[in-house]
């Protein structure tokens, strides 16, 4: 059988299957290459995101510095003697509470009070002045997010000297919180003459006078400063038929060769105003009864009561954890205290 020559069209179509034939191959090795090389490229991604997630978690961590177990209160309102203080800024004036104790900004004290407090970190030394205060806390302790600030001694504008109350020394170290330095609630009522209640129940802080007075006789402690005499406490006292209310009933002189003598009210800064009424109920041959009000600083006022006769006296007590009241004529004398609290 003769074979027949092929011709050059089938030639020329076997030639070109030929080549789609390759071109197919290659190009399913090439789908698949791409296919490892994108696996590959979504692992190695995978695996940087994972490193870096871990890096910044890692970062987070070494940023949460420890500190204090204290709390940032809520205050809803600041008041100044019982009135509402516009320019309170819940973002800037702050109030935090550690271990049971009140500490109130660096901010508040110059915006609200009025007094320049400055710290000086290498000698454990506060200075008050008198006025706004530009001061710039420095951190002092960078590796805790906050910590107590100590504080050996105080200047004092008003004292023009150096100043260090009596009482627990936690009560006068600062605290400093992010960067921010805070005043404990003992020093802002001793040198800002500030008494400062917080309400928890309303979320409002309150510097200086209450709002209504307080009973004398329930929220003072009386005592006996100096001389020889005698304090009791009354519930009532009725004089020439007028009950005057819950007081002390004082006897100064009871002794045969004393006389004279002095009272201790304590109010321990707590308060900013004292209204007490001085009954002097009969003194010696009918004498006027001089009276001397002072604090551990110095006179603060002076009055003259005639006998049988009632005087009052408004005092600024702010500042102040007692105020002395003394008989400093020479006489036996019965008198009579009452008075309220603000």
């Amino acid at each position: 059988m003769i074979r027949k020559p092929y011709s050059l069209l089938s030639v020329v179509v076997l030639f070109l299957l030929a080549i789609l034939l390759v071109a197919c191959s290659d190009g399913e090795d090439s789908n698949e290459e791409n296919q490892s090389n994108h696996n590959t490229n979504s692992t190695e991604n995978e695996e940087v995101n994972d490193e870096q997630n871990s890096a910044d978690n890692s970062t987070e961590e070494e940023e949460e510095l420890p500190g204090l177990d204290l709390r940032v209160l809520d205050i809803e309102q600041v008041q100044y003697d019982a009135e509402s203080w516009d320019n309170y800024n819940p973002d800037e004036h702050l109030f935090l509470e550690h271990d049971q104790r009140l500490y109130v900004s660096h901010q508040i004290t110059s915006d609200l009070l009025g007094i320049n407090i400055q710290y000086d970190a290498d000698n454990l030394f506060a200075e008050v002045l008198e006025g706004e205060s530009d001061y710039q806390h420095e951190t002092i302790h960078t590796d805790h997010s906050s910590a107590i600030v100590e504080v050996n001694e105080y200047w004092r504008y008003d004292h023009d000297d150096y100043w260090m109350a009596t009482g627990a020394e936690e009560d006068y170290h600062f605290l400093e919180y992010e960067g921010n330095l805070y005043i404990p609630q003992r020093v802002v009522e001793m040198i800002g003459y500030a008494p400062i209640r917080y309400d928890r129940s309303q979320n409002t802080i309150n510097f200086g006078l209450l709002a209504e007075p307080i009973d004398m006789f329930e929220n003072a402690e009386v005592s006996n400063s100096s001389g020889s005499l005698l304090i009791e406490p009354r519930n009532s006292y009725t004089f020439e038929g007028e009950n005057l209310g819950a007081g002390y009933y004082v006897e100064f002189g009871t002794r045969t060769f004393s006389s004279g003598g002095a009272i201790e009210i304590n109010t321990n800064g707590e308060y900013k105003e004292l209204v007490i009424d001085i009954l002097s109920v009969g003194t010696s041959d009918s004498k006027d009864m001089d009276v001397e009000v002072s604090d551990y600083f110095g006179h603060v006022d002076s009055i003259t009561i005639p006998a049988q006769e009632t005087e009052t006296l408004t005092i600024d007590i702010s500042g102040r954890n007692a105020i002395i009241i003394e008989i400093t004529n020479n006489i036996k004398a019965h008198a009579y205290f009452s008075g309220t609290l603000r």
